[in-house]
């Protein structure tokens, strides 16, 4: 391969390397930067690592100008190489005369996600007033709270991931269930498009993947569970599951579903898709438990008429714990739920009374 005279030239710089050097940038005359980002990103972290009033004099597509604070000497002119992204310092004073500031305007909400998303990421739920004393501790200098807040949730959207574009991935994610794992359900129902565009709405997704049913069939007891919660997030909704005991009376998942809402018809299509996939066809050798939710005992009639049905103790203690408290309340409760025998069982509901 065959060099230039200017290849040798550009090669006798050095280069900035984003992955080592930005942790201290270290600038010297003649220095090639990949790009004017990452040069402008090398100064800023320079001048918040260091305390130095440095500010922006000319922001151009082919030549940026850094200042510091007045008096300072310091100062840093980089410039864009002929047919090329790359920027090169020009000018260079790498002395500062001027003392570390309190007053920092290089520093952002971007800047602070992305300096601190390893520590958001192993504590999401830290509270604003403290992660806002750790960095100001950190930085020594003046930050306000709602910088603070928008940093956090920069950063949860980056670990997290936003609801608009996990919501656009559906698709994708539902053809490679299926292209790994054939025998899965994917269900994917969206409504008709709106007067005037071809987007369609969101509204409901089942999964049920292959893998699920059949260590159903081989090593499961006919006893499914049945709950929906509700959503946390942007767009709410609610999530159907049906769940299961292994033969070590651990919980084994078999199905989920993103509803609009827990009703009959969100509970009938979640079932009818659920008695298919576990091939249910004499319903009465099925017990099916839930938490008396009226929507739900609807659907169970309809879909599975022959099966038992039967409602959570915990669901029931609940519901009568709101007006009867105690311990003795608590035990004549699971006593009852407890009893194998319909004397033993009818004994402690005489307590429970």
């Amino acid at each position: 391969m065959a060099w230039s005279s200017c290849d040798e030239e550009e090669m006798q710089y050095p280069e900035f390397n984003e992955v080592t050097y930005m942790k201290d940038p270290q600038f010297s005359l003649g220095m090639l930067f990949s790009s004017g980002a990452i040069f402008r990103k090398a100064v800023r972290q320079h001048a918040i690592l260091h305390q130095r009033g440095i500010r922006l004099k000319k922001n151009l597509k082919e030549k940026i100008k850094w200042i510091c604070a007045d008096g300072c000497s310091w100062k840093c002119y980089g410039i864009q190489q002929q047919r090329s992204t790359s920027f090169q310092i020009k000018t260079l004073y790498n002395h500062h005369t001027c003392n570390p500031t309190w007053i920092q305007k290089q520093v952002n909400s971007t800047w602070i996600a992305e300096a601190y998303e390893n520590e958001i990421r192993m504590n999401p739920t830290c509270p604003v007033k403290a992660f806002h004393s750790r960095v100001v501790n950190d930085l020594k200098c003046n930050i306000n709270q709602s910088m603070i807040y928008r940093a956090m949730k920069k950063a949860k959207d980056n670990i997290l991931g936003k609801h608009e574009e996990e919501f656009g991935k559906l698709y994708l994610y539902a053809n490679e269930l299926k292209r790994s794992m054939p025998l899965s359900t994917i269900k994917l129902m969206t409504d008709p498009p709106e007067t005037g565009t071809n987007r369609r709405r969101f509204k409901r997704f089942y999964v049920c993947l292959e893998p699920l049913k059949e260590g159903f069939g081989e090593g499961c007891r006919p006893l499914i569970g049945l709950d929906g919660c509700h959503l946390r997030g942007p767009f709410g909704g609610i999530l159907l599951t049906a769940v299961a005991t292994d033969p070590n009376d651990g919980i084994y998942p078999v199905a989920w579903a993103q509803v609009e809402a827990e009703n009959n018809d969100s509970w009938d299509w979640f079932l009818s898709l659920l008695k298919t996939d576990l091939r249910i066809e004499n319903s009465g050798s099925f017990t099916f438990i839930s938490d008396r939710q009226k929507g739900l005992v609807n659907a169970l009639e309809k879909q599975v008429p022959s099966s038992e049905h039967r409602f959570c103790v915990m669901h029931l203690y609940r519901n009568l714990w709101h007006g009867n408290r105690g311990i003795g309340i608590r035990k004549a409760s699971w006593f009852a739920a407890r009893s194998t025998t319909e004397f033993t069982f009818k004994k402690h509901m005489d307590i429970l009374k």
